[in-house]
């Protein structure tokens, strides 16, 4: 973590409404039903690409699989070395990989 990525986030949540977005979206992570949201996963019917971080301590990467195993036709890239975060961690890489999926 660099200090010019806390720099960044520090002005990020400095905006007038960001603490309270974050809480509002932190609630929402996880659903009331989340067994709902499970069963609607094989329905997605739109091109899908799934990239994760190999080391992502707070959503593991089985979960990456399994969504690569239900939606059909999805594609998946697995990040080696990367974190939670692969946007910022490796942008060049995601970039390369967003840019190949849109054609």
């Amino acid at each position: 973590i660099t200090a010019e990525r806390i720099n960044q986030y520090a002005r990020y949540f400095a905006l007038s409404g960001s603490r309270e977005a974050m809480i509002m979206a932190a609630r929402q992570i996880v659903p009331a039903d989340p067994g709902m949201l499970t069963e609607r996963i094989p329905a997605v019917a739109v091109p899908t690409l799934i990239v994760w971080g190999e080391k992502d301590a707070l959503i593991l990467p089985w979960q990456a699989a399994r969504l690569y195993r239900e939606i059909k036709g999805a594609q998946l890239a697995i990040l080696r070395d990367c974190g939670h975060v692969p946007h910022e961690e490796r942008p060049e890489e995601v970039a390369r990989l967003l840019a190949d999926f849109v054609g």
